[in-house]
């Protein structure tokens, strides 16, 4: 047995891989690999930082980028900083964040090392930052 759904109007993703994850008689779950079609990095960050934080960037910089999790998938992350910054209300819900906290770089880098940060991508950004702030001087 199957569930289709159909859609009034066109879907804004694409699929580009799809895999059963976990399978028993009553239910099969998929994990897809999807983009939201033309849409690059920074359009999709503008969006989903507005979205689910309510905050706007005025300004935008691509700080690099860099492989999410190197010889198990080719997903790639960039990593942009944001600033000028405008405050309002989430839109999306479902996936707004509810509380934004901004920490000093000194509780980040102590929150690494005793590992209460420890997750590749919030490690690689932080990085991506640091080396961006030491180039500014």
């Amino acid at each position: 047995m199957g569930l289709s759904l159909a859609m009034d109007k066109p879907s804004p993703y694409k699929t580009l891989t799809s895999k059963i994850v976990y399978k028993n008689p009553w239910i099969q779950i998929h994990e897809d690999k999807v983009i939201r079609l033309g849409q690059d990095a920074l359009t999709a960050s503008k969006r989903e930082l507005q979205e689910e934080t309510g905050i706007l960037a005025k300004s935008w910089q691509v700080l690099g980028k860099s492989s999410v999790c190197n010889g198990l998938m080719s997903e790639h992350q960039t990593t942009l900083l944001a600033t000028d910054l405008a405050y309002g209300e989430a839109t999306d819900t479902e996936e707004a964040i509810n509380e934004v906290r901004f920490i000093p770089i000194s509780t980040i880098e102590d929150m690494v090392a005793n590992g209460k940060i420890d997750d590749g991508q919030t490690l690689a950004a932080h990085y991506l930052y640091r080396a961006h702030l030491a180039k500014a001087g």
